[in-house]
């Protein structure tokens, strides 16, 4: 498309207690939960769901669950 200046993806696995303190991107994020349960923002989310985040608004992410969570990062760059 001719909006989207790169797109960039990446998959991740957080294992159980792990995470990462909430900060801001400059681009849009929409994760795709494939297995486990991750929290987010005091919101836990489980396998098969999506979340978004618009450029500039704060997220972080934890795995309060007691197997690894797998998801897929999207990052839509301008």
């Amino acid at each position: 498309t001719r909006h989207l200046g790169r797109l960039h993806v990446h998959s991740t696995v957080l294992h159980p207690g792990c995470g990462y303190a909430p900060h801001a991107d400059a681009h849009d994020v929409a994760i795709v939960t494939l297995a486990g349960e991750v929290e987010t923002l005091g919101r836990r989310v489980p396998a098969h769901a999506v979340i978004f985040y618009a450029a500039g608004e704060p997220h972080g992410m934890a795995n309060p669950g007691g197997s690894p969570a797998v998801y897929l990062v999207f990052e839509f760059h301008r």
